[in-house]
């Protein structure tokens, strides 16, 4: 009898199978980031093919890739229908997000750095904003928009979203805000700087990391919002922000199955942009103290 078969470890074959399985066993992260890639990259390549299909071809081969493919016919036809409502999209996002930083900054600034009476009180009524649910406001707001004047106007989607996203800005700002050193503004002072100018010089470029997930995370909630702007702006097509055309404009395309895949490809486009150059800078936000309590 052999050493191996008297020791019960088997023949080579079966213990290197072993080692495998032990090796992957404790490399289980591997395979579950496999999958996770997987089941991230295979609608976007489903979107891809279907948006270059014409309605023949997607009901004989809905989910493959069929040739000839149509992406010049599909894409300038989405692009025609949804070219100004990004526009209008990215003009809301942006002046949106920097109202936001601005205001929500300014007043996280006032909470962190000063001491005045009834602070923490109305930090906790501020916070607890948070609580209430976005659809109890909606009629409150659709009346104030419509007695100010402001119905089917940019400043109906622009004065709302800048005001709704005041309470996660003062939340996370504060909270660096408050980490900062104290010697730093002392300093200043002592220098003959004023209360603003601390603020600008040495709060705000302090705060760029906590800043961009704040930006990120207006311009995500705001690029992706349909019910609002679909309420508000209401038939003055000029006026429509990228969901809503995609919504109206649904039955324009009728049964152009990739025309639709394409204008959704093209919508989604930017905020795929954004968090590749800005992913970095989220993560960086986030771990330098932003959602601490």
């Amino acid at each position: 009898m052999s050493t191996a078969q008297a020791s019960g470890s088997g023949p080579p074959v079966a213990r290197s199978w072993r080692t495998i399985a032990i090796r992957w066993g404790r490399q289980w992260q591997i395979p579950v980031i496999v999958i996770l890639i997987v089941l991230m990259v295979a609608p976007m390549l489903l979107a891809l093919f279907i948006a270059g299909k014409s309605r023949a071809q997607f009901d004989f081969n809905p989910w493959g890739l069929t040739f000839p493919l149509y992406y010049d016919q599909t894409f300038s036809a989405a692009w025609r229908v949804v070219s100004q409502s990004i526009l209008n999209s990215v003009i809301v996002s942006t002046v949106s997000c920097v109202g936001v930083l601005f205001f929500g900054s300014l007043s996280a600034y006032v909470f962190a750095r000063f001491d005045f009476l009834g602070k923490d009180t109305v930090f906790v009524l501020i916070l607890s904003l948070l609580m209430i649910p976005a659809i109890l406001t909606l009629v409150p707001r659709f009346v104030v928009i419509h007695k100010l004047g402001l119905f089917q106007t940019m400043w109906a989607l622009l004065l709302p979203y800048i005001a709704a996203g005041q309470v996660m800005a003062v939340f996370l700002m504060r909270t660096f805000f408050s980490s900062i050193p104290s010697e730093y503004f002392e300093s200043a002072r002592i220098d003959g700087a004023s209360e603003f100018r601390c603020f600008w010089n040495i709060a705000l470029p302090l705060s760029t990391h906590i800043a961009g997930v704040v930006a990120i995370l207006q311009v995500l909630g705001t690029w992706n919002d349909i019910f609002w702007p679909y309420l508000t702006i209401g038939s003055k097509k000029e006026l429509f922000t990228i969901p809503v055309a995609l919504l109206i404009f649904n039955d324009q395309l009728g049964q152009q199955i990739g025309t639709q895949m394409a204008g959704y490809l093209i919508a989604s486009l930017p905020l795929v942009l954004l968090f590749a150059f800005t992913s970095r800078l989220f993560v960086e936000g986030l771990t330098a103290g932003g959602l601490k309590l």
